[in-house]
């Protein structure tokens, strides 16, 4: 949050940008500063990981190994093309979402003449049409982040059936 402030204070004025624009900014700053941070360790640690898992698997079940690794490197290029469809899916939500927010903030600075010109019916649906737009974004992201979760439970199992039935197959012991 500290960051997301001083990101704000070094802007020289708002321009164009609403404040719900900005509060739309903020929040999706934060959230992917969080993630990076998360994330950071493994991206540090995994290299040495694999290194040494892969090794050792060697050694222990044979070439059968490079098998359940090459399974786990295909399905994370499986995940990562989905996680580009999410981001894109994400990045068209953020844009509903700031059409969404800047129609708000109209509709609640103008509130009197809205309601002076019985206005509220029109409004109301097209903001009930954004948001309609915009929920189809968001559960789109929603479905591809869910696969993107359920490949990451189902991989080391699918990877450890796939080395120990080379190994049998091969004629190894288990």
């Amino acid at each position: 949050n500290i960051l997301v402030y001083g990101k704000i204070l070094r802007l020289r004025g708002l321009g164009s940008m609403t404040i719900g624009q900005l509060v739309n900014l903020c929040v999706n700053d934060s959230e992917r500063l969080y993630i990076a941070i998360q994330t950071c360790g493994f991206a540090i640690q995994g290299p040495l990981m694999i290194g040494a898992i892969l090794g050792y698997s060697v050694h222990l079940v044979g070439w059968p190994a490079l098998l359940g690794f090459s399974t786990f490197v295909v399905f994370y290029c499986v995940m990562v093309a989905v996680s580009h469809y999410q981001a894109a899916f994400r990045r068209r939500a953020i844009k509903v979402t700031d059409v969404r927010v800047r129609t708000m903030n109209e509709i609640l600075t103008f509130v009197k003449l809205i309601k002076m010109y019985a206005w509220e019916r029109p409004f109301s649906a097209y903001v009930g049409d954004v948001r309609s737009l915009e929920k189809v974004q968001l559960r789109n992201s929603a479905y591809m982040q869910a696969i993107t979760s359920s490949l990451v439970l189902v991989v080391p199992s699918v990877a450890t059936v796939v080395t120990l039935a080379a190994r049998t197959l091969t004629g190894g012991s288990l």
